[in-house]
Parts: structure tokens; sequence; C-alpha cells
């Protein structure tokens, strides 16, 4: 008898009834997510296309998940595995928004005022060098690339000697906080050119999505395309993102500690075993770049390609607001700084 239904999806027997049964379970969860009832800062997610004004060239699309979500094979439908995790956590339909509000939040909370602490300090006057012994170390970088200093002058003075004069001439702390903040941003990994990593900071800020990001690459310089030597523009953003996380959790902006990074972040080759943080964003591969979320030891893995470091992101500040009251440390998510609840609610607090 013919029933209008594919063998693969009639229910045979017991082992059949409770696979079905496990998925619908699952698709329910995603339906009606239970963190949506509770959170205040959760509201008014339902996915729509943000209109805002953005850089012409490129120009920033919609950005949908760099993989599908379910994927065939014959006459059945499966999960993919880091789809999985969207699942269990009640988010995939938000995903294509939320992704959106990440972009736009790190262009705006981070590298447009990155930019701005640039130019600033390109208009400050250079120190002078003598009675210090030079001790900064710029990974890669040559003298020639330096904004402080051309080929015939010193180098550059380290965060250690720019502290010893500020005990000498309190009156410079101002522009010695711009100059140390300047110099952590741009203190990228692997970076060989801190030029570069100006100039491919200063292409990202144009529009307000991000919309020049590539993800396992970057800008043209010197007149020749990307290549690995120089750092892809997701390793420039997870920086940036640490380094101004590290300023919202230190007290004291002179100090050469690193808090959100030290106790957050995790790079390879290290690996997250022994950490004892209890979430932590984990790059566990530098080309082509791959983020996740550690978890009480579970691994949270998004889809891997160009939205696995917003979706990284993601992941991370949704395990914030859920399983640590919206709390990293003693910065509440929700503040004024860093107002990552515009992430979920779409709306910015007035400073």
């Amino acid at each position: 008898m013919k029933t209008g239904f594919s063998d693969a999806e009639i229910i045979s027997d017991e082992s059949s009834l409770k696979k079905y049964l496990s998925e619908q379970e699952i698709l329910s969860n995603t339906e009606n997510p239970r963190f949506a009832q509770s959170a205040e800062y959760m509201t008014n997610m339902q996915p729509q296309f943000i209109h805002e004004e953005s850089s012409p060239i490129p120009r920033y699309r919609t950005a949908y998940r760099s993989s599908p979500l379910v994927q065939s094979a014959g006459n059945k439908s499966f999960l993919t595995d880091s789809s999985q995790i969207y699942v269990k956590l009640g988010i995939h339909a938000y995903m294509e928004t939320w992704t959106e509000r990440m972009r736009k939040w790190l262009s705006k909370m981070i590298v447009k005022r990155v930019v701005v602490l640039i130019e600033n300090v390109e208009k400050l006057q250079p120190l002078p060098t003598q009675n210090f012994s030079s001790s900064l170390n710029f990974p890669s970088s040559k003298p020639s690339d330096s904004l402080w200093y051309n080929i015939s002058t010193p180098a550059p003075p380290s965060t250690n000697e720019l502290l010893q004069r500020l005990a000498q001439d309190p009156a410079q702390k101002p522009d010695i906080i711009k100059r140390i903040k300047y110099d952590k941003y741009l203190n990228v990994i692997g970076s060989t050119s801190r030029e570069y990593v100006i100039k491919r900071i200063q292409e990202l800020a144009q529009g307000a999505y991000l919309s020049a990001f590539k993800w396992n690459g970057g800008g043209v310089w010197k007149g020749k395309e990307w290549t690995p030597e120089l750092p892809t523009d997701s390793q420039i953003l997870i920086h940036l993102f640490c380094t101004y996380m590290d300023f919202l959790l230190l007290q004291d902006p002179l100090s050469e500690i690193k808090p959100f990074t030290y106790k957050y972040f995790i790079c390879f080759p290290d690996t997250p075993e022994g950490k004892s943080s209890s979430v932590l964003i984990h790059q566990s591969h530098i080309h082509p770049p791959d983020f996740e979320v550690v978890y009480a030891k579970e691994k949270w893995r998004p889809d891997q390609g160009r939205n696995n470091l917003f979706h990284t992101l993601i992941f991370f500040i949704h395990c914030i607001a859920q399983k640590f009251d919206g709390y990293i440390d003693q910065v509440n998510m929700d503040g004024a700084e860093p107002q990552l609840q515009f992430i979920f609610s779409g709306q910015w607090k007035s400073k």
C-alpha cells in the first residue's frame, strides 16, 4: 500500500520511534529557547536585516552561515557535527542577526576607536630616548616600519621606560597611556610589519560592518597580495578584542598585566588542558584560523570559515550571559562599556 511517505519517514519499530522522538525534542528546543524568556537583554531577537550605513566598497552582504545547518544523504537529513552545538544551545535561528550585530559591535566599539588612537599617537611629539636603554620587543617589525621613528633614529622606548618617565614627570601621564595602548593594540602575534597592521585596521574600520574583512587573508601590502607572513584579519580582530577586554578588566591602565588574555584566551600551539578557567576562547589553528569556545572542558565548535570568529565570540558572550550572570570578572556585559548586550538586543545604551 502506498502511503505517500518514503521508507525513511515511516516509524516501523521501537528504534525508529526513539530516533524520531529524539529529533523532535532537539527541534522543539530550537523553536522555543528557554533563555529567551529569562533574560531581559535577550529581547527583540527575531532575525531581521539591520539597515545601517556602510562603506560602498567593498559592500557588506548579510552574513549567512558558513555551512548549512542540515545536510542530506539520500532521503535522510542529519545535523552536521559543528551545527549540533547551535541546536543544543537553542540559538541557530538567531545567528544571522547576531552575526551582523557582532560585526557592527566590533567595528564601533573597537576597530574605529583604535583608528582614532592611532591618529592621536601620530600627532604626539616623539619622546627623547637619552638616559634610557631601549628594550621594547617588536616581534617582527623593522625600524622603518614604526610610526615613532625612522631608520636613522633609536628604537622607541619600552613600556617600562615609559613608566619611568611617568614617575619623573606625572604631567606626561595622558600621553603615555595613549602610547601604551597604541603599543598593546598593535602588537599582534605573528605580525611581520606594524605598518601593515595599522593600514589593515584602518581598512577594516571603513563602513559599519567590517566589510573589508577576509577571515583567512588580509589586504594588499606594498602592491602585493596578502601572504601568510602577514596576520590574517581574524588574527588581528581576536587580538583587538582581547586587548580591549584587557583594558576593561585592568584597574590601572599602565599595568602590563593582560587579565582577559591570560585567563580567557589560549592560542595554538597551547591547548586548553590544564587551564583553570571555566570558559575560554581557544584558537586551535593559525592557518586557516579556527576558533572555538571551551566551557567546563566541553568544546563548543562553530562552523569553520568566514563566520567562525564571529560565532565563537557570540558563543563566548552567550556563555557569559547564561552561566556567569552576565559578568566577565567584575565587568558587567550589560554596562555602558562594553555594551555586549547589543549583540542580543540590538539596542545601544546611552553613556
